[in-house]
């Protein structure tokens, strides 16, 4: 259950900051695209709450200010047009990709497809021509095809990420992924870890 630090506590930590001669503030958290969902619906204006946080910082004067990992869940048209005016936002976005198969997505139970991924890559682009993106991805989620791990790669391809941190997928006891038919071996994991970092360094020196 996501709990959402009130934006008063913020400011009054980023004022103190400020005294102090801080300069740059990164904003972080265990979800921090999932910032306000405790108190604002998920709909098409989600992400008003982080937007304001992002405001707040920079009118005490921050220099830089800096987002932790985000889903493209918030990446809606209002929230991109409302922090495309922040020129203290770092135009630089870590993602929490997992994977560029829509299937695998699914299996995750995650509440975004690639497709949505993809879309809010290109507003955020659009509105910040200058934006970066790097990227988290896991490889061998139980049941992930040859095929659905090539949707992942030509993912990466496209949307050409400056960084991907991957990760092979890894049991943890008591979940429902843990229980899932379909294990992909280790070796399998690997290599395809190792492939999927090959794509990303030649993207990362494009």
């Amino acid at each position: 259950h996501v709990h959402s630090k009130a934006l008063s506590d913020i400011i009054t930590e980023g004022q103190a900051l400020r005294r102090g001669g801080c300069r740059e503030v990164i904003l972080t958290g265990i979800e921090t695209a999932a910032y306000g969902s405790d108190f604002e619906r998920r709909d098409e204006y989600f992400g008003e709450s982080l937007a304001k946080v992002i405001e707040s910082l920079a009118d005490l004067g921050f220099e830089r200010i800096g987002l932790a990992s985000l889903e493209p869940t918030v990446m809606n048209d209002r929230f991109v047009e409302r922090i495309s005016h922040i020129s203290p936002l770092l135009p630089h976005f870590h993602l929490s990709v997992q994977s560029g198969s829509t299937s695998v997505l699914n299996r995750m139970r995650r509440r975004y497809s690639a497709e949505m991924l993809s879309d809010g890559m290109a507003r955020v682009r659009a509105a910040m021509p200058d934006a970066t993106f790097s990227a988290d991805v896991i490889t061998g989620f139980p049941g992930e095809s040859e095929f659905e791990f090539a949707e992942t790669v030509n993912f990466v391809r496209r949307e050409r990420f400056l960084h991907l941190h991957i990760f092979p997928y890894s049991k943890r006891d008591g979940t429902e992924a843990a229980q899932m038919a379909d294990q992909v071996p280790q070796q399998i994991k690997r290599d395809r870890l190792k492939y999927l970092s090959e794509q990303g360094a030649k993207l990362s020196v494009l």
